[in-house]
C-alpha cells in the first residue's frame, strides 16, 4: 500500500464460503452441467463513504431505513470485525482504482473457467452480496487486453484503444460462455424495470427486493402482478403472500433457476421468502420484516 492508498489489493474478490452460497453449490442441479459453483462478492453496504480519491459514494442508494437496520451484513461471519474491515477494503478498492478492481474481477472468473476442478460446472456469480451497485451500467464497462488468451489489462476510458476489446460490462464480456451466469437482488425499481423489459444482458438475472417504504411496496406488488420475482424478508417464511406463492429463498441462492426448481410458470409472479437473520430478528418494530408470527 502506498501513501496515497487507503486500501490493499485483496487476495480474492469472490467467496464461496458463505453458508447460503455453499448450500447452492451442494444442492442445486442444472440439467446439462456437471454441478454448480456459486460465488458472491461482499462490499460494505448502505454506507456513504469517502474513497481514497475523495469521492463520496453510497453502495446501497435505494436502501430504506428498515433495510439498513436489518441488513444481512451482520449475519453469520459478517458480524466479525475482520470481515467488516475486509468488506470496507474491497469497497475502497472498487472506487479507489476501478480499472484494477474490474481486471481482478474478470481474472477471477477466467481462472474458474480454466480450473480443471470446475470443468463442465455451471458458474454463478453474485456481485452484490451486500450492496446494490449497477455493474450493468456503462459506468462500469471496460475494455480488455489479452495476452496468451488471458486478460492482462483493463481500460475504462471514453475512446477505443488498439489491442483491446470493445467496451462492455462484465456480463457482456462473458455472454458467449453459456455456463457463466450472474444474478443480484436490487431495490432499484428502474433497474428491475429494465430487467423485466428484457433490456439487461441475457446472462444476468435480477430479483426485486421489497422494503417497508410505501412506494417500494407498491412497485413490488406491481412487479408481481406483471409476473416478476420479488424477495421479501419474513420472521417466518409463509406459503403465500398477498396471493402470490412463496418459495424458500434460504434453501439456495439460485435465483436464476427458481422457476425451474419450484415449477413456477413463466410470467407468473412469485415471492422469494427470506428469513430475517443476524441482528434483524431482534427488531420487532422493523416493518422491513413482514412479521408472520406463530
Amino acid at each position: 500500500m502506498n501513501a496515497t492508498q487507503t486500501f490493499y489489493i485483496p487476495q480474492r474478490l469472490f467467496t464461496g464460503n458463505n453458508a447460503k452460497i455453499m448450500k447452492t453449490t451442494k444442492r442445486l442441479e442444472v440439467a446439462g452441467y456437471d454441478g454448480v459453483i456459486a460465488k458472491v462478492m461482499h462490499l460494505s453496504p448502505a454506507a456513504e463513504i469517502e474513497t481514497a480519491n475523495g469521492r463520496r459514494v453510497n453502495t446501497c442508494p435505494f436502501a430504506s431505513e428498515g433495510c439498513k437496520a436489518a441488513c444481512l451484513n451482520t449475519a453469520g461471519r459478517g458480524r466479525m470485525d475482520f470481515t467488516q474491515q475486509a468488506r470496507m477494503n474491497k469497497t475502497q478498492y472498487l472506487f479507489g482504482d476501478t480499472p484494477a478492481f474490474m481486471l481482478q474481477l474478470h481474472q477471477e472468473i477466467e481462472r474458474d473457467l480454466r480450473s480443471p476442478k470446475k470443468t463442465g460446472a455451471m458458474l454463478m456469480y453474485r456481485l452484490n452480496g451486500t450492496s446494490d451497485i449497477p455493474f450493468w451500467s456503462p459506468a462500469y464497462a471496460y475494455r480488455v487486453r489479452y495476452d496468451g488468451g488471458r486478460a492482462v489489462e483493463v481500460d475504462m476510458g471514453h475512446d477505443d484503444v488498439e489491442g483491446f476489446t470493445a467496451k462492455m460490462t462484465v456480463y457482456e464480456h462473458f455472454a458467449a460462455v453459456d455456463r457463466v451466469v450472474f444474478y443480484d437482488y436490487t431495490k432499484s425499481s428502474s433497474a428491475y424495470q429494465h430487467y423485466v423489459k428484457g433490456r439487461m444482458p441475457k446472462n444476468y438475472s435480477l430479483c426485486f427486493s421489497r422494503s417497508e417504504d410505501e412506494s417500494n411496496q407498491d412497485k413490488a406488488l406491481a412487479f408481481l402482478a406483471a409476473g416478476g420475482q420479488v424477495a421479501v424478508v419474513f420472521d417466518k417464511v409463509p406459503d403465500s403472500w398477498n396471493g402470490y406463492p412463496v418459495v424458500d429463498g434460504d434453501e439456495t441462492d439460485a435465483r436464476p433457476f427458481d422457476r425451474e426448481v419450484y415449477g413456477i410458470a413463466a410470467n407468473t409472479g412469485f415471492v422469494v421468502g427470506l428469513k430475517a437473520k443476524g441482528e434483524a430478528i431482534k427488531q420487532q418494530d422493523n416493518n422491513f420484516i413482514v412479521w408472520i408470527g406463530e
